[in-house]
């Protein structure tokens, strides 16, 4: 069953979300199901079931951190 996200509060004035987390959020339900995942503006950029095997990949192709955001895809319940 698909889980729908919810915000809660107001973003501080000025706030704007990284690009990364947006793409995120309007394409979970096709990202790799237990997994990390990093994505930029124009998409995904990597995936690895551990973080430190996402963090590799995201050096070998030379991205800054800043310039991605990261999250762990899950269908299980938290």
């Amino acid at each position: 069953m698909p889980v729908s996200l919810q915000r809660q509060g107001k973003p501080l004035p000025g706030y704007q979300r990284h690009p990364g987390s947006i793409w995120i959020d309007n394409n979970r339900a096709g990202l790799p199901d237990n997994e990390w995942v990093a994505a930029d503006d124009s998409g995904l950029v990597a995936n690895d079931r551990s973080i430190d095997g996402l963090m590799a990949k995201i050096r070998d192709k030379h991205l800054e951190l800043a310039d991605v955001a990261i999250a762990f895809i899950t269908s299980d319940s938290v």
